[in-house]
């Protein structure tokens, strides 16, 4: 039994070193920024095929500061493509006047915040801050 196992996650590792995340420690099934400091999914959806995460972000280090919403996307939940910075935390670099924290997002398919334009629908993003 413990024969099978070690070799089934020696099989899974395997499919996993596939992806771009070489380094030791890094998850291989589970989404992490290339860089820099991530905390809490804050707005998990799926829409038109894309499962899309944003999470908390410090985009100028490895420690806790400068919240921000990162993004990723993914059609399978294994492989992900990390996106450009949803939120980015007000002022930043230079002087921060505001961080944002936990929330959740949505697609407005009927567009009634007014956010979509050209017919093209809109991610919203409901968030805490800190101003």
């Amino acid at each position: 039994m413990g024969v099978f196992l070690t070799m089934a996650l020696g099989l899974l590792a395997g499919t996993a070193s596939g992806q771009n995340y070489t380094e030791p420690y890094r998850p291989q099934y589970h989404f992490s920024p290339s860089k820099n400091w991530m905390n809490d999914p804050s707005g998990l959806l799926y829409y038109n095929s894309t499962y899309h995460l944003f999470f908390q972000y410090n985009p100028g280090g490895i420690e806790w500061g400068n919240m921000s919403w990162g993004h990723a996307t993914s059609s399978d939940l294994t492989r992900w493509e990390e996106r450009p910075i949803a939120l980015l935390a007000r002022g930043y670099p230079d002087n921060v006047t505001e961080m944002y924290f936990t929330g959740g997002a949505v697609a407005d398919v009927n567009n009634t915040s007014g956010f979509g334009t050209d017919g093209r629908i809109p991610l919203v993003a409901l968030y805490t801050s800190y101003v």
